[in-house]
């Protein structure tokens, strides 16, 4: 029996071609639908050109996708800063995970991923 579905929705290798808006909202609907997990690993969303390519976490049918970010490509590789949005149900089983792989995170990462996105608000806010 099929517990989750990996997906990588955009510039997927080897193809290197998105899924489209209706094929998201069709993998989410049928997540739903089978009570099947979609991670969606979206860890190239900053390489988008297109602002209007939503995840298919956007979508109805989200409760049963977990959406995984990672700024590891463009900022700091090394340093593995990433976020996951997870349905509600999971929350207590993925912080269990996260307390017991590492009991803190580097505030290194910490300050320098902060610092990155005040950043980058900030030039999103003076060029409107």
């Amino acid at each position: 029996m099929i517990k989750f579905f990996y997906t990588i929705p955009r510039f997927h290798n080897p193809l290197g071609t998105p899924y489209t808006a209706k094929d998201k909202q069709r993998l989410a609907e049928l997540a739903k639908a089978y009570d099947v997990y979609i991670v969606e690993d979206n860890y190239l969303a900053d390489l988008e050109t297109n602002s209007n390519s939503d995840p298919i976490h956007a979508y109805h049918g989200a409760s049963h996708v977990i959406y995984l970010r990672s700024f590891s490509k463009v900022l700091l590789p090394g340093l593995r800063i990433s976020a996951a949005v997870v349905p509600n149900s999971l929350i207590p089983l993925m912080q269990w995970h996260k307390y017991t792989a590492g009991l803190s995170t580097s505030v290194l990462s910490q300050g320098l991923l902060e610092n990155y996105m005040s950043r980058v608000c900030t030039i999103i806010m003076q060029s409107r």
